[in-house]
């Protein structure tokens, strides 16, 4: 869902790889559930596995770099650190990234595109209302399948948070060259927010 959202999301996104990302976000929407529930359940591991391949096919397609915005460059930085599965950080912090992305004209409209993808009915609805229902898909998801909505759950401490956004804004930018990706360009104000909003929780942001 990461690889995919966060392709959708990138500012160097193209037709092709959007189209790819939001079939897949709409698989995983679909089959994620029933995959966890009833793990012998064929249909539902395969649709999971082909929403993977594409995935992989739009983070991999050239100028796109959907792991150089704010979720994989956040959550790469803390994985290690305290123990938290790559995968599960960029799913936890995926609906915080959407929040962080919301001001941005361009950034909210592909965030509504992703709920449509989710299933969501965004009809008649002004974008940041589209948008804001993929912030809510996305916690949804998260609980429906046992995974927290805040880095709280994770034993990490919140004295940690201005050291861990200094270090992502330093790395996302020489690693990934993340401002040339993410909507809403990254400063350590805005990024301590992020992570202080990312480790209350769901309730933080009110969706």
């Amino acid at each position: 869902m990461s690889h995919n959202a966060e392709g959708v999301l990138s500012l160097q996104a193209n037709p092709l790889t959007d189209g790819l990302a939001l079939k897949a976000i709409e698989l995983v929407s679909q089959n994620l559930r029933t995959a966890v529930h009833q793990g012998s359940n064929i249909e539902a591991r395969w649709n999971m596995s082909l929403a993977a391949s594409i995935g992989g096919i739009v983070i991999t397609c050239p100028g796109v770099a959907g792991p150089a915005t704010l979720g994989h460059a956040a959550s790469e930085s803390m994985s290690s650190k305290y123990g938290i599965p790559h995968g599960e950080a960029c799913g936890v912090l995926l609906p915080f990234v959407y929040w962080f992305n919301l001001p941005d004209a361009y950034g909210k409209k592909k965030i509504a595109k992703i709920a449509e993808a989710m299933g969501e009915d965004i009809t008649g609805l002004a974008t940041k209302a589209a948008a804001e229902k993929a912030i809510t898909a996305t916690f949804d998801l998260l609980e429906d399948i046992g995974l927290p909505t805040g880095l709280k759950a994770y034993n990490m401490p919140k004295g940690d948070i201005p050291s861990i956004a200094d270090f992502v804004l330093s790395r996302a930018e020489s690693l990934y060259g993340m401002a040339d990706f993410n909507p809403v360009k990254a400063n350590l104000e805005n990024l301590t927010g992020f992570f202080e909003k990312a480790f209350e929780g769901r309730a933080s942001i009110g969706l």
